[in-house]
């Protein structure tokens, strides 16, 4: 099983100062899985690029952290 974090930030450019959605933890059964978590947060929330932050998009697989997930839904492989 995996977790990925689903959260965002404020854009300030938009003027938004706090996160325009809630912080969220998925378990999904792939890193597939988590950028279809990934794509459907940013989705329903209608984020930008500019609300996708630091945490955004990682995926744990027991405690570890395996890759993250872009705004774009590119896959990172963790180093």
């Amino acid at each position: 099983m995996y977790r990925t974090i689903l959260c965002s930030t404020g854009n300030p450019d938009h003027g938004q100062f706090v996160a325009p959605s809630p912080m969220q933890i998925a378990m999904v059964s792939s890193v597939n899985a988590a950028v279809a978590a990934c794509r459907e947060y940013i989705f329903s929330w209608n984020l930008g690029r500019g609300n996708w932050c630091g945490d955004a998009g990682k995926v744990y697989r027991s405690g570890k952290l395996v890759a993250t997930i872009s705004y774009n839904g590119k896959v990172i492989p963790a180093e």
